[in-house]
């Protein structure tokens, strides 16, 4: 079922039933009722390719790791994967072999509205010596931060574990 069907079966435009979809307070509470009765008996889901290009949210978390050979990566991955289903958004997870593939698919996942946000996981830590990220999505930092402070990517949110505090 797309938007255009939904919208024919509930004489209204295409516009109205986004509309109506994302709440838009201006619709009327009879357009709202038709739209939403009309939905109800014809189930639609939105397309997060087409939303994504119209500056949309895509519902996808873009995710690099550098390997998931110990059991560490395999429960942050895990553990972004739960947090992300229970937004009703997906993952999207690859893996960089060094700084430069870092830059590239991380670039790739911000850009063009592929994702709505970027986790690296453990990236090199030569990668703080590079320019931050141009544009698109946001990113944020996991088991890792740049040791300067100066650095550009000392502005990039990060979770981490502080081991000096833990070993105290």
């Amino acid at each position: 079922m797309t938007l255009t069907r939904i919208a024919a079966l509930a004489q209204t435009t295409a516009s109205t039933v986004s509309r109506v979809l994302s709440n838009d307070p201006r619709i009327s509470a009879a357009t709202r009722d038709r739209v939403l009765a009309t939905l109800q008996r014809h189930p639609y889901n939105p397309n997060s390719f087409a939303r994504a290009l119209k500056g949309g949210r895509t519902d996808q978390m873009g995710v690099l790791c550098s390997n998931i050979s110990s059991g560490f990566f395999a429960e942050v991955l895990q553990g972004i994967d739960h947090v992300t289903r229970e937004h009703g958004t997906h993952l999207l997870c690859s893996f960089a072999h060094d700084t430069p593939d870092y830059l590239q698919l991380a670039g790739e996942l911000q850009r063009n509205g592929r994702t709505d946000g970027v986790i690296l996981v453990d990236p090199p830590i030569d990668l703080f010596q590079e320019p931050l990220l141009p544009g698109g999505a946001p990113a944020v930092l996991c088991a890792s931060r740049p040791l300067q402070p100066r650095s550009p990517w000392a502005q990039v949110d990060s979770v981490t574990v502080d081991n000096r505090e833990a070993m105290r």
